[in-house]
């Protein structure tokens, strides 16, 4: 799951930065390759800031998922709080 191409839309290119859309990547990777949680086709990225740090939720439903990442000085990443949405669809994630 996970491992085929990966597409980005125009709106999620254009408000979160490379570097994080690479984090929330990798942090897909790192659960599908330590085999502990079985991933769901959709995967929920919540971003928020709290002053200078980043504070990103990754969720996931069935089975029920939830980490949380605090990235010290990464605040002004984003402007605004975002919730992103990855999607597994067997030939294509979106």
């Amino acid at each position: 799951m996970f491992k085929n191409n990966r597409y980005v839309t125009i709106s999620v290119n254009e408000k979160v930065d490379i570097r994080l859309q690479l984090i929330m990547w990798s942090m897909i990777d790192k659960l599908n390759d330590e085999g502990n949680v079985e991933l769901d086709y959709l995967q929920v990225f919540k971003l928020r800031r709290n002053k200078n740090e980043l504070i990103i939720e990754h969720t996931q439903e069935v089975p029920e998922y939830k980490k949380v990442y605090l990235f010290n000085n990464l605040g002004s990443l984003i402007e605004e709080d975002l919730k992103i949405f990855i999607i597994d669809e067997n030939e294509y994630n979106i």
